[in-house]
């Protein structure tokens, strides 16, 4: 329970109102940061060209993520988060989004990306009467046609603010030609190479806490001698959809997910 409650005490940090998104939030800045934001950014108004740009620039940086992290650990590289009540500065039933990439450039895991131009990109936009939610991963859901309810948009890059469509255009065409990069050096990877690389991701999620540590938080070599020459694991479908799951299967899910039991690189999951 130490272990459990110490990952809780650090969603509680990041997310002190809604730390598991229970309510359909993940609200990062509190009221005094939300009002600085909206007070100090030069918000530039919803408009067929912009609008056009703003969604090519997100659809390049979703594409960039997933292809430096896979679709594995994209939320090593991005935080959607919101909404937060913006109403005293937009007016009744407005909101903020954030769509944070806030590492695109991890030169931790890939040392070629030491030479990419950029490193963080955030897209936020105001929104009047949006309804929205935010799942525990990090996704939201909205059924509302978010482009007709875009009053506003701001354009964070490397701290600096995209002002223009044509500022966002730059960038976005930008990374997508790293993106068809990134996905050809990938496939040139060898599976032994490949399965290094996620390993290596997997590890990376504490980085920042281990680095505190004065903890080496790469994998040790016995870590990647475990998944030297072991293949994939096949037919792993036990939490399809549409099934009913055993009880032996969620005992051995409970297993999968005790943080007391170090079993994540073992052969097999004692039952």
């Amino acid at each position: 329970m130490k272990v459990v409650n110490f990952y809780r005490k650090i969603l509680e940090a990041y997310s002190p109102e809604d730390p598991f998104s229970y309510h359909g939030t993940n609200k990062m800045y509190n009221k005094e940061e939300v009002s600085r934001i909206t007070k100090r950014l030069k918000w530039q108004q919803n408009n067929p060209e912009a609008l056009r740009e703003v969604n090519k620039l997100l659809a390049s940086l979703a594409s960039i993520t997933y292809a430096i992290y896979n679709d594995f650990f994209p939320c090593l590289g991005r935080e959607f988060h919101g909404p937060y009540d913006v109403s005293k500065a937009f007016g009744k039933g407005t909101c903020m989004i954030s769509r944070d990439y806030f590492n695109i450039k991890p030169t931790h895991l890939w040392k070629h990306c030491k030479n990419y131009k950029y490193k963080s990109v955030n897209v936020l936009g105001i929104y009047r009467n949006l309804k929205i939610k935010f799942d525990f991963w990090g996704n939201y859901i909205s059924l509302d046609d978010m482009n007709r309810k875009l009053l506003y948009y701001a354009v964070i890059v490397d701290g600096k603010q995209a002002s223009t469509p044509k500022r966002i255009k730059e960038i976005s065409e930008y990374l997508a030609k790293k993106t068809v990069e990134q996905v050809r050096r990938v496939d040139r990877m060898s599976f032994e190479q490949t399965k290094l690389q996620f390993q290596k991701m997997a590890e990376s999620f504490f980085k920042e806490m281990y680095d505190a540590a004065g903890i080496d938080w790469r994998p040790t070599r016995e870590m990647k001698e475990k998944i030297k020459g072991k293949k994939l694991l096949k037919h792993f479908t036990q939490w399809a959809e549409g099934r009913i799951i055993t009880p032996k299967e969620i005992k051995r899910g409970k297993r999968i997910l005790d943080p007391r039991i170090n079993i994540h690189y073992d052969k097999k999951v004692p039952e």
